[in-house]
């Protein structure tokens, strides 16, 4: 029998708290915008209407705004609190309705990109996050993973997706699954990573795979990554990186 969910409930105007973490809450405003640790948010009883949901035990929120129209609009879906430091993301319709109908776990899951949970699951690891970046460590060296793949992209004309399933395998068993473009390896000194705030300075192959049928791009890092609010990030050897999933503007979050 599957487990009901209970439906998130959303707080009324005398239950607003004043923090979330280290930020500050200040629902004074009709906008919705971050002054560095200060986030100014709608309260809930002014139009439009905005429900307010807490989660991580009072640590983040989601903020939600009936804009009054059938299609989504910018400016109507927000996550925010503090991971680091406070922050505060406008997010897809589509993590709207994960949390409103499976709940605050569901709403985290759908923020993992699908190679970070695809190579964590199989290679049993925990991956790393720098606020909207997350990494998963792969069982190779930069140097190794780069001839094996080209070699067998020279003898077979493309590159298995399972490549990443079992390095103990012979390379003839690898030779099925979904195709991989040729990869590009890049030494990177100082610039922005995967088109975010994020800078990067190292080594990055990407590649793009299939996985449980959809098609992604799917870089590996080896480096180091800094961000606005963040701790440097050092991945010592390769990893799978990718960026949060559901955000409405990707290069604005950090």
């Amino acid at each position: 029998m599957t487990a009901t969910v209970e439906k998130p409930r959303p707080l009324t105007i005398d239950e607003l708290p004043e923090k979330a973490g280290l930020a500050n809450l200040h629902f004074d405003s009709r906008g919705v915008y971050r002054f560095r640790d200060n986030l100014h948010l709608p309260k809930p009883s002014q139009e439009p209407l905005a429900d307010f949901y807490l989660l991580d035990s009072g640590r983040q929120f989601v903020l939600f705004i009936d804009r009054g129209r059938k299609i989504p609009m910018p400016g109507s879906n927000y996550f925010g609190g503090t991971d680091e430091r406070p922050f505060l993301v406008e997010i897809r319709n589509t993590l709207k309705r994960v949390f409103l109908n499976s709940g605050e776990q569901a709403f985290y899951d759908a923020l993992v990109p699908p190679p970070i949970t695809y190579y964590a699951r199989r290679f049993n690891t925990e991956p790393v996050r720098q606020g909207d970046i997350w990494t998963v460590p792969v069982p190779f060296t930069m140097d190794t993973l780069a001839q094996f793949i080209f070699f067998l992209f020279e003898r077979n004309g493309n590159i298995p997706a399972v490549l990443f399933s079992d390095p103990s395998r012979e390379i003839t068993d690898l030779r099925r699954g979904g195709m991989l473009n040729r990869p590009a390896i890049r030494h990177i000194v100082w610039e922005r990573f995967l088109g975010t705030r994020h800078q990067f300075f190292g080594t990055l192959l990407t590649l793009v795979g299939q996985i449980d049928h959809s098609y992604y791009g799917i870089t590996m890092a080896k480096g180091q990554i800094i961000a606005p609010d963040h701790e440097p990030l050092v991945t010592k050897g390769p990893h799978v990186v990718a960026q949060t999933v559901g955000l409405l503007s990707p290069s604005d979050a950090d």
